[in-house]
């Protein structure tokens, strides 16, 4: 098993959002964030054995962010 980390954007104060990747050796992984363990992304084999992304995410921690921020204004 690896984990790596990386730099996924600034929050609005300007704090560093890093990611997360834990990949297992078959090659599977898992990306979550240091913003509240926000799952980012899933990579997993299909039945021919092709990896590809199996949740939707954004690309950035600005983006979580924002939709995060959205959510709660709309539920006022």
């Amino acid at each position: 098993m690896a984990i790596t980390v990386e730099s996924f954007g600034k929050n609005r104060d300007g704090k560093d959002i890093s990611i997360y990747t834990i990949t297992n050796s078959n090659g599977a992984s898992i990306q979550v964030s240091d913003m509240g363990a926000v799952w980012v992304s899933v990579r997993m084999p299909d039945k021919d054995g092709k990896f590809d992304d199996v949740i939707l995410g954004f690309e950035c921690g600005e983006e979580y962010e924002a939709e995060v921020r959205d959510a709660l204004q709309a539920a006022d």
